[in-house]
């Protein structure tokens, strides 16, 4: 199972990656112009860290820009867990095509290496 989160929905998102019950079930994110901070599910001590594959999409002029970068440096850990897509936008889905097809190239790639397809 994936994870697909926009905006603050990337808090939960976020939240549910690193919550020990839930975070069994999930294999790979794609976060799209996250905000900050994540959601507090999990009890007890907790690693912090995503370590699955994710994909995190961002507009280059998305005013809360700064919020996704401290969600993406505080949770997020090592190479596959931080693909970075951005795109000629603000705080928006990517429209362009060029953009689209990029997003689509590192979404199923992520998908491909988790699967196994």
């Amino acid at each position: 199972m994936g994870i697909l989160a926009f905006s603050q929905g990337a808090c939960l998102g976020t939240a549910l990656c690193l919550d020990e019950e839930f975070s069994a079930a999930i294999k790979f994110g794609v976060f799209i112009c996250s905000l900050f901070p994540a959601v507090e599910l999990a009890r007890g001590p907790v690693d912090n860290k995503v370590r699955i594959p994710c994909v995190h999409v961002r507009g280059e002029g998305d005013p809360y820009g700064t919020q996704g970068d401290k969600l993406f440096a505080k949770h997020f850990e090592g190479e596959e867990a931080k693909r970075v897509v951005k795109f000629q936008g603000k705080h928006e889905l990517p429209s362009r095509d060029g953009d689209v097809k990029r997003v689509v190239d590192e979404v199923m790639a992520v998908w491909k290496a988790v699967s196994g397809k």
